[in-house]
C-alpha cells in the first residue's frame, strides 16, 4: 500500500466513529425539519415553519455540535485531499455558520439552505465505503476499469446479492461476460455454487451509496433546490 493510502487509512480509522456521529446528528437535524435524507428528494415540500420554531433550540444545538466536529475534520490535511472531501468541507463549514444565523432571522431561507447539508450527509458513508473498496488490492489493480463495468455483468452481480447461485449459471452467460477480467475477482466460487466475493459485495455497497452521493453533490442543488427557492 502506498504511503498516501496508509495515511488515509489511519485518518479514517481514527475518525470513522467520529464521522458516523456527525451523520447521526445530521439525520436527527433532517428529521426535525421533516426532510427525508435517505431518499432522492425530487421536490421540496412546504416549509414546516411551526416545527422549526418549536424545535429551534434543538436545531441550533445540533448545528453548533456539527460545526465544531466539522472544524476538527477540516484540520486533517490528509483527509481533505481525498477525492472531493476538501471541496465539500470548504463549503460545509461556512454553510453551517450561515444556517445558525438564518435560524433566528429567516426561517424560510433556513429551511431551503438546510437541504445543502444533504451532500455532507451522504459524503460520510460514501467516503468510508469507498476507502474500504480502495483498500482491496484487487480493486487497486483494476480500478481503471471498475466503474465501466458492463451493464449485463452489473445486473448479474445484483442477482447474486440475493444469495448463491448454481455454478452452471455461468455457462448461460454471454461469452464476453465470462471472459471479462473483473468476473473472477467479483465472484467467490466453489465446485457447486457461485456468490459475490468480499470485493464484489463492497463494490455493490459503494455503488448503491454513490447514486445518492453524486446526486446530491452534482444534481440536486441546481435541478431541485434552486428552482424551488425561486418559484
Amino acid at each position: 500500500m502506498s504511503e498516501n493510502n496508509t495515511s488515509i487509512n489511519q485518518v479514517l480509522t481514527d475518525l470513522s466513529s467520529f464521522l458516523m456521529e456527525i451523520q447521526k446528528e445530521l439525520e436527527e437535524f433532517f428529521t426535525l425539519l421533516q426532510i427525508n435524507c435517505k431518499e432522492k428528494i425530487i421536490s421540496i415540500k412546504a416549509v414546516p415553519i411551526d416545527n422549526i420554531k418549536n424545535d429551534s433550540e434543538k436545531l441550533n444545538n445540533l448545528l453548533n455540535t456539527i460545526s465544531e466536529k466539522t472544524k476538527k475534520i477540516s484540520s486533517e490535511k490528509t483527509l481533505t485531499t481525498y477525492m472531493e472531501c476538501g471541496e465539500i468541507l470548504r463549503n460545509i463549514n461556512p454553510l453551517l455558520i450561515s444556517l445558525i444565523s438564518l435560524l433566528s432571522s429567516n426561517i424560510l431561507e433556513f429551511y431551503y439552505e438546510s437541504h445543502r447539508l444533504l451532500k455532507f450527509f451522504w459524503a460520510i458513508p460514501f467516503l468510508l465505503a469507498r476507502f474500504e473498496l480502495d483498500y482491496f488490492p484487487n480493486y487497486r489493480e483494476n480500478q481503471l476499469f471498475f466503474f465501466n463495468i458492463p451493464d449485463a455483468l452489473f445486473n448479474f452481480l445484483q442477482e447474486l446479492k440475493e444469495g448463491p447461485k448454481p455454478v452452471e449459471i455461468l455457462a448461460e452467460m454471454d461469452i464476453e461476460l465470462r471472459i471479462n477480467k473483473l468476473l473472477p475477482i467479483l465472484l467467490s466460487r466453489t465446485p457447486d455454487q457461485i456468490a459475490l466475493s468480499n470485493l464484489g459485495e463492497q463494490y455493490l455497497k459503494v455503488h448503491a451509496i454513490s447514486e445518492y452521493y453524486y446526486y446530491y453533490l452534482y444534481d440536486f442543488e441546481d435541478e431541485i433546490l434552486q428552482p424551488a427557492k425561486t418559484s
